[in-house]
């Protein structure tokens, strides 16, 4: 079974004879409904009782349905036009949101960055005071080197000259061994 609408009669005032039916085969629609009355209510002739005043006012009324089908074909172009914006405007809305999401991305990896490159120079500053402090700790080994060193000359000498004045004490005969100068000082 299959649902149809109704028909359409329509009565025009005191002319029975010239009623009609809406085409079953035409889309039931504002613009084509004004068109159809239009049409049959618009005699190819002045009728006999028709005065001059009635038929400028049918005039009027004709010019009024062109106008306002005019009105809404340019409505409909008009709606258009507002949907395509608004397409256009949502693929724009997503690319701005498309990239307003990459640039949180690429914030919070820089972020990432910053936070590594400033334990990095946490770091570097750490070993840089540690090796300084190590320069400077081996700076006094050296120096305390030197000073053992040089003591250590002197005291070689001095053994060597105590040695030798007691050898020279207890007499000719007993002769020390003779010694090594040219060992490490």
């Amino acid at each position: 079974m299959t649902d149809h609408l109704p028909n359409i009669l329509f009565f025009p005032h005191d002319r029975k004879d010239q009623s009609s039916k809406f085409p079953v085969t035409s889309r039931i629609s504002v613009p084509n409904l004004l068109k159809f009355i239009h049409y049959r209510c618009s005699p190819p002739f002045p009728a006999a009782g028709w005065g001059p005043g009635l038929w400028q006012e049918t005039s009027l009324q004709q010019a009024r349905i062109t106008h306002l089908e005019k009105e809404i074909s340019l409505l409909k172009a008009e709606i258009q036009a507002l949907h395509q914006a608004q397409g256009q405007l949502q693929g724009q809305l997503s690319e701005t949101r498309s990239e307003s999401q990459r640039l949180q991305r690429e914030t919070h990896a820089l972020k990432q960055q910053q936070s590594h490159q400033e334990q990095l120079q946490g770091l570097c500053s750490q070993r840089t005071w540690q090796l300084e402090d190590m320069a400077e700790k081996l700076r006094k080994l050296a120096e305390a080197s030197e000073t053992l060193l040089t003591e250590n000359a002197f005291l070689k000498v001095l053994l060597t000259i105590a040695e030798k004045h007691r050898a020279a004490e207890s007499g000719p005969e007993r002769s020390p061994p003779p010694e090594d100068t040219t060992g490490p000082l």
